[in-house]
């Protein structure tokens, strides 16, 4: 995964989160990975 600093100023930036059944031991729980998406033009 690639990890980098923000510039300062950004034109377009999308938060959103992926809601998700995971199998972590015996219960099923859900887990909601966060999805950061800028677009500076």
């Amino acid at each position: 995964m690639a990890v980098r600093p923000l510039d300062p100023v950004w034109q377009v930036i999308f938060l959103d989160a992926l809601v998700v059944k995971v199998n972590d031991g015996a219960p099923v729980v859900n887990r909601a990975p966060h999805i950061a998406v800028g677009i500076d033009t």
